[in-house]
């Protein structure tokens, strides 16, 4: 699992009016270099309102998030209604509608994903190898005769340990698929 990427002061201003089927949203005119680019950085979600009605987006009843998957300069492809929100129109006549990366719960969920992945690890040795893990209460068991893992993955995790100089684990970092 990674983090979606963050900016300080991404803030932009979206060009126009859009139904709630839309996808491809157009910002002002050097807007898009406010953001992380998908591409790169990775995707990410923005908040989306109307700014001239509400100063504040949680007041917006029509606010919604949405991922950002892709940008062109000034062009954002998106999918809407993200973290339960819902699309909604965006097109009020006279409104300047913005859109900010903002700490979102997703965010928060994923960060304490991160956290509880990372802690509770007790490691058992037979000899000198690794017999068992656990991490949080999730036991593996290992029969590697002597081996030295790099890397070993289940469904939803990859394991990487780090071995001290007698080859013993110190550190698993632990990334969800």
């Amino acid at each position: 699992m990674s983090l979606d990427p963050v900016k300080n002061f991404a803030k932009v201003t979206v060009s126009g009016g859009y139904d709630s089927d839309d996808t491809e949203i157009t910002l002002v005119s050097g807007e898009g270099s406010k953001l992380p680019n998908p591409s790169t950085d990775g995707e990410f979600n923005l908040i989306w309102w109307d700014a001239t009605n509400f100063q504040d987006p949680s007041d917006d009843p029509n606010v919604e998030i949405v991922r950002c998957t892709a940008r062109s300069t000034d062009v954002l492809t998106v999918t809407r209604a993200q973290e339960g929100t819902s699309a909604s129109n965006k097109n009020t006549s006279g409104s300047t509608y913005k859109m900010v990366l903002a700490l979102t719960k997703k965010t928060m969920d994923d960060i304490n994903n991160l956290v509880t992945l990372n802690k509770d690890i007790t490691i058992t040795y037979s000899g000198d190898f690794v017999s068992t893990i656990t991490i949080n209460s999730r036991q593996i068991t290992f029969t590697n005769d002597g081996e030295k893992y790099t890397e070993w993955e289940d469904a939803n995790y990859i394991w990487t340990p780090t071995y001290d100089s007698e080859g013993r684990i110190v550190e698993i970092e632990v990334t969800a698929k």
